[in-house]
């Protein structure tokens, strides 16, 4: 007899195939997760576009093209030497002194999409650290981008939606330098970053190609990472929740 406090797959969950292959909504896979399906990308992405009892969004994955795209660009994505790179997603390049340039790090950049608009909030002269910034807007909900250091603001740039896609500078600040030596990553934080978010869209990726394609004849064709992971999930992504400095 098995207790309720003993694992039931303890012995043979390396047979045991993913529980959504019994919906034939999928093709054959074995779960990988002692059916921790909380915590399953795979789990998440079928809830979130599959409809059921009026839940999910009528979505279709036809293909990974888009994803393979989001992969690419966070492939490319270098270590600048010349740039400052701080927590909480920002970046800085001093121009002289204590003046620095303020703007996006790259990695966050490359996982933005579907923009409709910036909110700034450039109202105060002074930020001190965890001051909300901007606010980005898309077809996810609201990304909220907050200071992880105090600075001075000199002058308030170009907030248009393509300009925050093609890495353009912010703001113009003042900077103490402890305050950027407090708050900076390395080249081995940014390397450990790029890997766990190459790591997580990988995992997206494979998931999706065990979805059968045939379900949802009618549906939308998933071009987004968001329509994917939901727009919470995304959120969480953009903030780095399942990353650790």
């Amino acid at each position: 007899m098995v207790s309720l406090s003993q694992n039931i797959y303890e012995n043979s969950i390396e047979g045991l195939n993913c529980i959504w292959e019994g919906s034939n909504i999928i093709g054959q896979k074995l779960c990988k997760r002692n059916f921790d399906c909380e915590n399953c990308p795979m789990d998440k992405i079928l809830k979130n576009i599959y409809p059921e009892e009026g839940k999910g969004k009528n979505l279709q994955v036809n293909d990974v093209a888009f994803l393979d795209d989001i992969i690419h660009k966070i492939e490319e994505t270098t270590f600048d030497p010349r740039l400052i790179y701080l927590k909480n997603n920002l970046v800085a390049k001093n121009i002289y002194a204590n003046i620095f340039y303020l703007g996006l790090n790259p990695l966050l950049t490359n996982l933005l999409e579907n923009i409709s608009g910036v909110k700034e909030y450039m109202k105060r002269v002074y930020f001190i650290k965890d001051n909300e910034v901007i606010a980005i807007k898309g077809g996810w909900g609201t990304f909220t981008l907050k200071t992880s250091i105090n600075f001075l603001l000199l002058d308030k740039l170009n907030w248009a939606p393509e300009e925050i896609l093609s890495n353009k500078w912010i703001a113009l600040a003042a900077i103490n330098q402890f305050e950027i030596t407090d708050a900076k990553l390395s080249s081995g934080h940014l390397k450990i970053q790029q890997a766990k978010i190459l790591n997580l869209l990988s995992e997206y990726r494979e998931n999706c190609l065990c979805i059968n394609t045939d379900i949802n004849d009618n549906a939308e064709k998933v071009k987004y990472l968001y329509q994917l992971t939901g727009g919470n999930e995304y959120i969480d992504i953009l903030n780095n929740k399942y990353l650790d400095y």
